[in-house]
């Protein structure tokens, strides 16, 4: 144990150290939900309380000062902006933890590896494994969406469920009891299931051979159990919030809006919202170079922001999304301009 370490632990258990924290996990909080950041992070929590997420989050704030040695250093110095410096330490250790416990992300690599595995089930690799000549029945879907389908099905063919029709079919307590998360991703239930729900896909289509990309299944199992996160409307003007802007699109899209930083902003809303190309956006941010690689890392952070809801391409919702966030980024680069003025 460093001096640092030993010195942290003493400050820990001074009385003016708890309030002094809890002011921080307030704050913390504040931010967290303006990131879209609190339904991850209190996903198996079963109270929405103000109190209660302060106290998670101060818990948290012990053990996160407890453990990570560049936070004694920081304590130690005691210097004047320990505080900020603090909170954007642990608010950062709360979005990398976030990430890891994306629930509907952990249940689709689970279900896909042990679909992949099992003996009653083909997928793409399995097929080109046993047979590289053997015609691949995907080949009308995307390569990046995973499949499967019955081991030795005849002519196995794709097919299409809109919601209406996942909700149809029924979840099966015999084979799994209730549709609780924690029992829902365990293999040995996921393979039952996924044969399941094959055979009542199977007599939706008059007992054809179907090809069931996985995500349809997940949204399946979403309707039965949370899988995925939703972004909670706000409450403060300082979010962006308009009368009516209630909807979970908008809503997503303040919080979307919220983790990028200013050079983000403006090559999302360049490229996306404007459409302007490599040359123009390099001019209008006064660039020598083009800014591609920051184009595709936005993209991948909005992927991974955008997969745990079940929007397709084009509807509403997603239509709404990138209206509104095209609204936010607009005066975010006009304040920038103001300030820079």
């Amino acid at each position: 144990m460093t001096p640092e370490h030993i010195a942290v632990q003493k400050w820990l258990k001074e009385k003016d150290t708890i309030p002094f924290l809890q002011k921080i996990a307030d704050r913390s909080l504040r931010e967290i939900q303006s990131k879209g950041l609190a339904p991850m992070l209190f996903f198996d929590c079963h109270t929405n309380d103000k109190k209660d997420r302060v106290d998670e989050l101060l818990s948290r704030l012990f053990i996160f000062i407890s453990d990570t040695n560049r936070v004694h250093q920081l304590i130690c110095r005691k210097g004047q902006f320990m505080v900020p410096e603090l909170r954007r330490a642990f608010i950062n250790s709360i979005i990398d933890e976030a990430r890891t416990k994306d629930p509907y992300k952990k249940l689709y690599r689970n279900a896909q590896a042990a679909i992949r595995e099992s003996t009653l089930f083909s997928s793409p690799s399995s097929t080109a494994k046993a047979d590289p000549t053997k015609a691949d029945p995907t080949k009308a879907i995307s390569p990046k969406i995973f499949c499967f389908w019955k081991k030795h099905a005849v002519s196995p063919g794709s097919v299409f469920l809109t919601d209406d029709d996942l909700k149809e079919i029924p979840f099966p307590d015999t084979i799994c009891p209730g549709a609780d998360y924690a029992l829902v991703n365990q293999r040995k239930f996921l393979i039952p299931l996924a044969e399941y729900f094959i055979s009542q896909v199977e007599a939706i289509f008059n007992g054809c051979s179907p090809v069931i990309p996985l995500k349809m299944f997940i949204d399946w199992i979403g309707k039965y159990t949370p899988v995925a996160f939703y972004c909670e409307p706000y409450d403060g003007e300082q979010n962006g919030r308009c009368p009516g802007d209630e909807t979970e699109a908008v809503s997503c899209a303040s919080a979307f809006s919220n983790r990028l930083n200013d050079m983000d902003c403006q090559i999302f809303f360049f490229y996306h919202c404007q459409g302007l190309s490599h040359d123009e956006v390099k001019k209008q941010m006064k660039r020598k170079s083009f800014a591609t690689y920051q184009k595709e890392q936005i993209k991948k952070k909005l992927s991974e922001f955008l997969m745990p809801f079940s929007w397709e391409h084009n509807s509403d919702a997603s239509l709404l999304f990138l209206e509104k966030l095209c609204q936010i980024l607009s005066q975010k680069i006009r304040n920038f301009t103001l300030k820079a003025v």
